[in-house]
């Protein structure tokens, strides 16, 4: 849990990092001063593969699942100096982009990941066997003519067997 105040200082400190660390950053320091109102923001989306595929895939913003949508605007808005446009905050110095795309998670809560990074913040990660179903489905509703069975399968295998060795 951290203040308000040291919040902001650490926010400042991180102009100097790459894209990546930025972004996992503010989730780290989002989730620490959340912490006190028992929110807990977890990273969905693009960052979550971003994470697991160790930078192999890139994302230009910031999806969290999390109560509190009211308590995130408040603060990101009026504390820490980010614009409200429509479903997202952006924050241009940092040029981070923050969308909270619902509010319950689509997947298991026990399959979260909790990482700690090397500055003592801790993230939360939709589990991968969650994303990768995610990302699936996104893609037979987004292209279902152009994507083969296939495919689908193989994804699906490995989501299988994943779950299947992870006794989950």
């Amino acid at each position: 849990m951290i203040p308000l105040n040291e919040l902001k200082d650490r926010f400042d400190k991180l102009k100097h990092l790459s894209k990546h660390e930025r972004m996992v950053h503010v989730c780290g320091l989002l989730a620490a001063y959340f912490q006190k109102d028992n929110i807990q923001p977890i990273i969905v989306g693009g960052l979550s593969v971003e994470i697991y595929t160790r930078n192999n895939y890139t994302t230009y913003d910031i999806d969290l699942v999390t109560d509190g949508r009211d308590q995130f605007d408040k603060l990101l808005t009026n504390e820490l100096g980010f614009t409200k446009e429509g479903r997202s905050w952006y924050h241009e110095e940092l040029e981070i982009s923050i969308e909270i795309p619902d509010n319950y998670l689509e997947g298991s809560k026990d399959k979260v990941i909790e990482m700690e990074l090397e500055n003592e913040l801790v993230i939360y990660v939709i589990g991968v066997e969650d994303i990768i179903i995610h990302r699936l489905e996104s893609a037979i509703v987004s292209h279902p003519k152009t994507l083969s069975g296939l495919m689908i399968m193989i994804g699906l295998s490995v989501c299988i067997k994943s779950i299947n060795t992870t006794g989950k």
